[in-house]
């Protein structure tokens, strides 16, 4: 499997779907967009490909805390 975007992306949301706090998921991207950076530094990876994967949004974890608010709502109104 090649490194590109998509991939990040999905190892993104593969992050998401376990669990994993934002700043977890964040620090796991950085370390793979550092990695992507050496990589076309080396000459490894296309220039185009690390910006691409440069560009992978950090995690907000947006739905976990929807959930989580719309837990505790339903907790207060029971």
């Amino acid at each position: 499997m090649a490194l590109n975007r998509t991939v990040v992306l999905r190892f993104r949301l593969h992050l998401e779907a376990f669990g994993l706090a934002a700043g977890t998921i964040n620090q796991r991207l950085a370390a793979v967009r550092r990695f992507a950076y050496e990589a076309a530094d080396s000459g490894l990876l296309t220039p185009e490909l690390a910006a691409g994967i440069r560009r992978v949004r950090a995690s907000s974890n947006s739905a976990r805390e929807r959930e989580t608010g719309s837990l505790a709502s339903k907790r207060v109104t029971s």
